[in-house]
């Protein structure tokens, strides 16, 4: 055989090598990428890049594993590096898109699933895309519109469920994002999203709700201890008036008195961009010596590490003293289903003018079938008005909350406070009545 026929099999078996070569770590990139090792996916297009710098498909991928890792802006580069070769590559066209929606560039985003459209009438990637844009930049209307065009199309496909029960969410419609969250697990079982949005949907603000209480003390007859009903002017201001006689740590004297003290309240919360709620309440206490004005205000920082609660009581009694009770309450979120609150009281109650701390911990878990539970514990002190001595408070507490035929639930309530002379124990066992929107 002559050199010059040799050559170019040569050639052609050199070419047929690298492409099986780089068959092979695309597959490699493919199986990283299953795997949530996005380095290691980035680093096996990169090894690819190194020896074809203009190989469109790597390029695609490198930028993809960049923008999963976080960095958009490295990732819109590489892709703009192959829409340079390809610029009507869609698959560049549609990782652009995705790239500026996650860091925030909606209008950016938009831009790019439109190239897409205005090439490929139609495409379901780039509709997808312009829905979730929709989503995450806050128009909730045209989000449900497009995902409920999207899952009319493709209706086995979850992901469409998810993202329609999350737009409708965000708009209130909670028994409808039931519906399609509940859809999207029958498709798929094993959805966290699908699962943690069931659950937002069941804890959403409702239309109307009314709980009860009737429980037993230690040092009291059993009987009704509280009965609340709430409807909701719109989905962020809540309406509520509410019957108390359940011994609550907002009085710590009667407590330590075990006495009734049969409250009747009234007021309204109101949350501001899910990141500041107010919440406004009054009232008349009935006690024994005379009826008591209560007044009482607090305000909740969201969106922090965790949350932080503010609060302040009046009461102004007839005889002519006032009570104060001073509140501050952090919460942090920890391993996805669990927090951790610290809340700490500050009272001066009577007319001798005791005052009081305390300070209680609670550890709460969520599941996610919904049903939550709640351990807390802690420590105060009084000093009681004329006396040098301070006596110690110690106080235990645990709560179960099920959900019962879809949105309502079911409650147990147990609590123990070692008080100065007397130690009580409370349970109590509740149901709350919910109409979702």
């Amino acid at each position: 055989m002559s050199v010059k026929r040799t050559l170019p099999v040569f050639l052609c078996l050199l070419i047929a090598l690298s492409v099986s070569a780089n068959e092979g770590l695309f597959d490699s990139a493919t199986a990283a990428a299953r795997e949530g090792d996005l380095a290691a996916m980035q680093k096996i297009y990169e090894r690819i890049l190194a020896a074809e710098p203009e190989n469109v498909r790597a390029l695609n991928g490198k930028a993809t594993a960049q923008a999963w890792r976080g960095n958009y802006f490295a990732s819109v580069e590489t892709f703009r590096e192959s829409l340079s070769i390809e610029p009507e590559n869609l698959e560049a066209l549609i990782g652009t898109g995705y790239a500026f929606a996650w860091s925030g560039d909606f209008s950016y985003a938009q831009s790019y699933f439109d190239r897409v459209l205005a090439l490929a009438p139609g495409n379901h990637e780039a509709r997808k895309g312009s829905a979730y844009v929709a989503l995450w930049s806050g128009d909730a209307e045209t989000a449900r519109s497009r995902f409920a065009e999207l899952a009319a199309d493709r209706g086995t496909d979850p992901e469409l469920s998810v993202a329609l029960g999350q737009a409708r969410l965000q708009l209130g419609e909670s028994k409808a994002a039931y519906t399609a969250f509940d859809r999207a697990l029958q498709l798929d079982p094993y959805s966290r999203a699908a699962v943690a949005g069931r659950v937002a949907a069941l804890n959403a603000a409702p239309r109307f709700e009314a709980a009860a209480w009737y429980g037993s003390t230690s040092n009291a007859d059993s009987g009704l201890r509280l009965v609340e009903m709430g409807w909701w002017a719109g989905r962020d201001t809540r309406l509520f008036a509410r019957y108390d006689d359940s011994l609550s740590l907002d009085n710590p004297a009667i407590v330590r008195r075990g006495e009734s003290a049969r409250t009747y309240l009234a007021g309204a919360h109101h949350s501001m961009n899910d990141k500041l709620g107010v919440l406004l309440e009054a009232g008349v206490r009935q006690l024994p010596d005379g009826d008591q004005n209560l007044y009482r205000a607090e305000i909740v920082l969201n969106n922090l590490p965790g949350k932080v609660a503010l609060g302040a009581q009046i009461g102004d009694h007839e005889l002519g003293f006032t009570d104060t009770l001073y509140q501050v309450g952090i919460g942090v979120p920890f391993a996805g289903r669990w927090q951790v609150e610290s809340n700490n009281y500050f009272s001066t109650v009577g007319a001798d003018k005791d005052d009081e701390w305390r300070s209680v911990l609670n550890l709460l878990y969520t599941a996610d079938s919904g049903w939550n539970a709640m351990l807390g514990a802690g420590v105060g002190e009084v000093d009681r008005g004329g006396l040098q001595d301070k006596e110690s408070v110690r106080v235990a507490h645990a709560m179960l909350t099920i959900p019962v035929f879809g949105y309502h639930r079911v409650h147990l309530a147990l609590r123990n406070e070692d008080l100065p002379g007397n130690s009580i124990n409370v349970a109590m066992l509740g149901f709350t009545f919910r109409l979702p929107r």
